[in-house]
This record gives C-alpha cells, structure tokens and sequence, in this order.
C-alpha cells in the first residue's frame, strides 16, 4: 500500500466516502515531496502562479491528490494519468475509484470512494460579497427570500450553505457552470445533512443523493454530494496529525 510518511492516511471502504480536509501550511520536506509526484504539465502549471500562496495551494491539492488515489489505486502517485470529462471534471479510467477536489486560501478538500459520482466545495466565509445581489442572481426565488430576511452571521450561514451545496451538486453532476445555478434547489438551514430539493438535470434522480455539510472552523464551510447509501467520513489532515472529524 503507498502512502506518505510520515502520515498514516485512512482510506474509504466501499460503502463509504471519505472527505479529506488539508491545512495549509505544509512542512517544506512534505510540500518538497508533493511537488515530486507532480507531471511535468503540474509542475509547468504551479510555476505559473504568481503568488507563492496560490503555487503552495495547487502543489498540495494535486500532489495530495496524487498520494490519496495511490493508496487507493495501489500504483504509484506519479504513475497516476488524468482524464478529463467534457466539463473539464478530472477522472481516472478503468477504475471504480471516484474523486473530487475543492480548496479554498487555506483549506484543500479531497473526497474519494468507489462506484458513483461525488462533489465536493470548501469556501472561505470571511471575505466580503454582496450577499442579497448574489443570491437574488443566482439563487432560486425561494433560496433568495430566505437569505435576504436574514441578517449578519446567520445570513452569511446560509449564503454559503446554499454555495457549497449547490457547488458540490453541480460537480457531481459533472455539468460544472453549464448548469445553471438556478436549476438546481437546496435547503438553506445548517443541517449537516440534508436533502436536494429540487434539480432539472438529466437522468438524475435527487432521492438518490444526500448533501453532508461541515463547519470546519468559524472561517470554513464545506459540502460533498454523495450517493444516499454511502457512509461519509470527514478526515483532517494538519501539522502531519490525522484525525477523525466528528
């Protein structure tokens, strides 16, 4: 089985998924490592990013990535080849092994099972948006109301739990933004998990599929989409400790 020293990294049953949640930053000896693993299109790619934030960020999503699929994969992280869906989603061929990826300043999120399709969003809740506009643009009529008879935290709450969810969904779908925002209906209350109300998307039936939510930190809200017969797991990966997030 491969791996990364020093972690001893979990991996999914196959009636589960696990969500792996990274904090940045990374010891320089398992960044250094990480970047290791990358292709030569990764490594081209990671130079090409400005600020060294953003480098370190992609180097550890994919690399990460990379060393997680290994010890599913049971191959080596840099033998891994990517395809990529019609979306741009990435995958892995002749394999049952699923994935998604998401981060966010200094969050990675990694979600990894078998058989069915997942998505997976982390967003960062401190930064400031325009929370009525956004949601009255993208938002369903419904979901808007919602947000907009809110205030404060618990209005910022809920933008982001309809965000992530609806990030998540259209990720597992597999349509990324050529799916409408609107198309698809979630809840906006904090459940960790919930149900998609509503969706107008092909050959996609929503009583299949649950929505698990988490709050990482008072900063970080993140969501995965997964099939309704999988176990989920969150698993926090941060100063080379590994555990188990309840």
């Amino acid at each position: 089985m491969y791996s990364i020293e020093p972690l001893n990294i979990p991996v999914a049953n196959h009636d589960e998924i696990y969500l792996y949640v990274q904090t940045l930053p990374v010891a320089e000896d398992l960044l250094a490592k990480l970047y290791t693993v990358l292709n030569q299109e990764e490594q081209q790619r990671a130079a090409r990013y400005h600020f060294e934030r953003d480098r370190t960020r992609f180097i550890v999503a994919r690399g990460l990535l990379r060393y997680l699929l290994s010890a599913y994969l049971n191959k080596p992280a840099v033998d891994i080849i990517f395809q990529y869906g019609p979306q741009g989603k990435p995958l892995i061929e002749d394999t049952t092994v699923q994935f998604n990826v998401s981060h966010s300043d200094d969050r990675v999120l990694i979600g990894i099972g078998y058989h069915h399709p997942l998505g997976v969003d982390v967003e960062h809740m401190t930064r400031t948006i325009e929370v009525d506009s956004i949601a009255a643009r993208f938002f369903t009529v419904n979901e808007a109301k919602q947000i907009q008879a809110l205030s404060g935290i618990a209005q910022q709450r809920a933008f982001f739990n309809v965000w992530t969810r609806k990030e998540a969904l259209l990720k597992t779908i597999g349509s990324g933004l050529s799916l409408s925002l609107q198309a698809c209906e979630v809840s906006v209350d904090d459940e960790t998990v919930s149900t998609i109300l509503a969706c107008n998307a092909a050959s996609f039936n929503v009583y299949d599929w649950q929505i698990h939510s988490h709050i990482l930190t008072d900063d970080y809200l993140a969501a995965a989409v997964v099939h309704k017969d999988l176990k989920v797991v969150w698993v926090s990966i941060n100063k080379n400790q590994v555990e188990y997030i309840t």
